[in-house]
């Protein structure tokens, strides 16, 4: 169903985060994998709608921010964490999760 106020607020969150991304590679010489994908998605915090966002490089299986942010919240669903290996196979099992559901 299309939404034209969430339609408004992907678009300008995603230029906003282009912009930013762009902005931090050149004043920060940071270098960025050739293929990353900038994940979107449409939260409801009160009565206003945010945009929350990451970045994924799937070769790698990792996701990333612009800013520190706390993952505890992607982690939810993961009830227990054997090794850092075991925590690391959980994320990228949701991240590829969202990659097949996004073709």
């Amino acid at each position: 169903m299309y939404d034209r106020e969430e339609l408004l607020i992907i678009t300008e969150s995603a230029n906003q985060l282009l912009t930013d991304l762009t902005n931090k590679v050149l004043d920060e010489s940071v270098t960025l994998p050739n293929e990353i994908e900038l994940v979107l998605e449409i939260h409801t915090q009160g009565t206003e709608k945010i945009c929350g966002y990451y970045f994924v490089e799937h070769s790698s299986r990792c996701l990333f921010w612009l800013e520190q942010f706390d993952a505890e919240g992607i982690c939810d669903e993961i009830k227990v964490v054997v090794s850092m290996s075991h925590l690391r196979k959980s994320v990228s099992h949701r991240t590829m999760c969202h990659a097949i559901t996004n073709f």
